[in-house]
């Protein structure tokens, strides 16, 4: 296998005779606490006003509309403490073992970003985000006819295999130069070219 680029994240190694090809998760570094501070902050806030608002409804003083802004404002308050709870987990790596003439993968969990690509995986269902947290657990083995399904997208270049329900994005973190590296070694160890 060709090394890897000057600079890369990738990590070449070897597990049981098979090549290890494993991807450092992007922890954003301190602005991951600095983040995590103003969003514990902005989460007390968000308390205040859950607690202001639930003990004017136990007082018997709201109304019908302060209990659907009450509902949508814990609603809220899940949301924003999930986020935090991204922020904060100690990112992992994703791997691919390449056991030619399968291909397993573990997707590893990237740290919470608030950009907008992170808008744009925001935005996907609630069912694919919890295949997403089911997956960053287990590892998925692609069958060697699914591996030949790789393919590397246009713009933006990612990394794609197909399988029967769904694509699967390989390299989630890397950049441009480090997913044409890896879309080169897996067609080189598989044969694909």
């Amino acid at each position: 296998m060709q090394p890897t680029p000057p600079l890369s994240s990738i990590v070449l190694t070897e597990l049981n005779g098979f090549p290890l090809i494993t991807i450092a998760a992007n922890n954003n570094g301190h602005r991951r606490y600095v983040t995590a501070a103003f969003l514990s902050l902005w989460f007390i806030g968000w308390g205040m006003g859950a607690y202001s608002a639930a003990s004017t409804l136990l007082a018997g003083e709201g109304n019908i509309g302060l209990a659907i802004w009450l509902l949508l404002w814990l609603g809220g308050g899940v949301v924003l403490a999930r986020k935090l709870y991204q922020n904060v987990i100690y990112p992992r790596p994703e791997r691919l073992l390449l056991n030619r003439p399968q291909l397993s993968y573990k997707p590893g969990v990237q740290s919470a970003k608030f950009a907008r690509t992170a808008m744009r995986a925001v935005k996907g269902s609630d069912k694919r985000s919890r295949r997403q947290r089911k997956d960053a657990i287990r590892r998925i083995d692609f069958s060697a006819e699914e591996v030949a399904t790789l393919h590397l997208s246009e713009v933006p270049q990612r990394l794609l295999i197909r399988t029967d329900e769904r694509q699967v994005e390989l390299g989630k973190g890397l950049n441009n130069n480090d997913i044409r590296w890896l879309y080169n070694a897996l067609q080189e160890h598989y044969h694909l070219k």
